[in-house]
């Protein structure tokens, strides 16, 4: 795995954000049916100094964005994101913890 140059953070750290993020990946995935996880990627958050993921769903031929946290909290989404995505990705993740 590659990591950011600007991540000078110990690897066992940046290993718990990852584990956590695949963890919270795997479970949208298997919780969310009405929409699809077209893309994920990884990107480091210099402010708060973590690896948060870039999540794509779709549903027909709209796309909608989401930058989560390893802690679970939602950095980023797109202004229209629909109402439904974000309460079964809530509930997911309360399912987690």
């Amino acid at each position: 795995m590659t990591y950011s140059h600007h991540d000078t953070r110990p690897v066992d750290e940046k290993e718990d954000d990852l584990t956590c993020l695949d963890l919270i990946q795997d479970l949208l995935e298997e919780t969310i049916a009405s929409y699809a996880l077209d893309h994920a990627e990884n990107l480091y958050d210099e402010e708060h100094q973590q690896i948060v993921r870039h999540l794509q769903f779709s549903q027909g031929t709209r796309t909608y964005r989401l930058v989560i946290a390893p802690d679970g909290y939602l950095r980023m989404m797109d202004a229209r994101f629909p109402g439904a995505l974000l309460l079964e990705i809530h509930n997911a993740l309360m399912e987690m913890i």
